[in-house]
């Protein structure tokens, strides 16, 4: 079993169909008169696979739900997969499934309910809503200079934490243990060569070191999921394990 496998446990939503939340919160922006994001970076196709079968935890569930609300050509990317997998599907002898239909509408109804409620006006918003939290109520933690961290989940499975970061902050050099998906949802920063910004998604594992550095024109807000530790490989990350970040 690989990493990414242990923390899918969503159940399975149907084919060839967007999940809930996330037609809701790209119609919620539409109907605000939303006119896009240039959005560069984007998750591997397997996240979207796994997206639409529903085999994602909460956390890496909300960063692609998120990231599909503001990006078409993942949308379009998800389309295609789902026609594909309803194609071979139709080729093969029908089995009983594994999730009752009854359970599918549940589940469709409570994230549309959930989106719907929460009115959606942005990626900040969406987040919180489908996350369970408010953001005047989060506890932030001082780690490095410039940084805060809130921890919405703090397990070896998955964690899922907000960072919010000022202009020209260094985040501690890192690598990991297993997935990390970061979405950033205001601001941006740096990684060697590449740009990060609202919308975009930050895909890293165990075999990958960075060190994000927050841009000069504005404080930058994230949101974080990824697997077991992180492991620092800096000075300063090493201070920062020892405030416990």
């Amino acid at each position: 079993m690989t990493p990414r496998d242990s923390a899918r446990t969503r159940p399975t939503l149907r084919h060839r169909q967007i999940p809930a939340a996330t037609r809701l919160f790209a119609v919620a922006r539409d109907a605000r008169g939303y006119n896009g994001v240039n959005v560069q970076q984007h998750p591997e196709l397997a996240w979207l696979i796994d997206y639409s079968a529903g085999k994602l935890s909460a956390g890496f569930h909300t960063v692609i739900a998120g990231h599909l609300g503001v990006c078409d050509d993942c949308r379009e990317q998800l389309r295609a997969a789902e026609r594909l997998g309803a194609h071979l599907t139709a080729e093969r002898p029908q089995l009983k499934p594994r999730v009752s239909a009854a359970a599918i509408r549940a589940r469709a109804r409570q994230e549309a309910t959930l989106t719907t409620e929460a009115a959606v006006p942005g990626l900040r918003e969406f987040v919180a809503s489908s996350l369970g939290f408010r953001w005047d109520a989060l506890t932030w933690r001082a780690g490095v200079a410039g940084l805060r961290i809130a921890r919405l989940k703090d397990q070896d499975e998955e964690r899922i934490w907000l960072l919010r970061a000022e202009p020209g902050v260094a985040l501690p050099e890192h690598t990991h243990e297993g997935a990390e998906l970061t979405l950033i949802l205001h601001g941006a920063y740096r990684t060697d060569d590449q740009l990060f910004r609202a919308g975009d998604i930050d895909e890293n594992d165990e075999e990958i070191t960075h060190r994000p550095i927050v841009t000069a024109d504005s404080d930058c807000i994230s949101l974080l999921v990824f697997e077991g530790r992180l492991h620092y490989t800096s000075a300063m990350g090493l201070a920062q394990r020892v405030l416990k970040f």
